[in-house]
Order: structure tokens, then sequence, then C-alpha cells
């Protein structure tokens, strides 16, 4: 595929996704990686994301725990947890595999769950 062809691809792929998920601007420059990982966790977890970027936290669980989301496509992650904090967001850490999403609540002994 040539580049502007690719392009133009990942800007329709962008388009489809902002108009499905309006609240996400899944830009290229950036974003793009978080901003899916942020709608993956809303969606499986039932996860309210905040309409507005938030200081330290990206949603809230339905019992009312704040959520932190960080998405990555590298082999490992790195969560800053700030000392300030009253209470400790429950920290969700995805990683895009080229084959599968995996996705495991973070700061627990679990293992990474596929779907």
């Amino acid at each position: 595929m040539e580049i502007h062809q690719a392009v133009k691809a990942l800007l329709e792929i962008v388009d489809s996704l902002h108009t499905r998920y309006p609240q996400k601007p899944f830009t290229l420059d950036g974003r793009l990686v978080g901003d899916l990982g942020e709608i993956l966790v809303e969606q499986d977890y039932e996860v309210k994301l905040f309409k507005r970027i938030e200081k330290h936290h990206d949603g809230v669980t339905p019992d009312g725990k704040k959520v932190q989301i960080k998405t990555t496509m590298k082999n490992s992650l790195t969560v800053k947890l700030h000392s300030k904090l009253i209470q400790k967001p429950h920290i969700f850490a995805l990683n895009f595999d080229p084959c599968m999403i995996t996705l495991r609540p973070a700061l627990t002994r679990s293992s990474w769950v596929s779907y």
C-alpha cells in the first residue's frame, strides 16, 4: 500500500471511530492508542468515562471507585502514582498485541485476560 493511501485509510478509520464514539477524538498524533483503551475499558468493565480530562483519573466504576486507564503497544508500562491522592485509583493497563488485545487490572497479581 502506498503511503498516501495508507494515511487516507487511517484517517477514514479515525473518522469512523469518532462518529461511533464522539466523546473521544482518536487523533493519530498520540491519542489514538489511549482513546481505544479507554473505550474498551468503558465497554468491558462498565466504567463511566469522564466527559472532560480530570487529573489522575479517566472514569469511575459503578461502585464509585475512580479509575486510571493506561494503554501501550510495548511490552511494559510504567504508572506513576501520585502520593497526594486521597483515593488511589484502580488502574487498568492494556497492551495491544498484533494478534489480540489483552487487558488486566494492573496492581494485581492476576494474569492478562485476552479477548
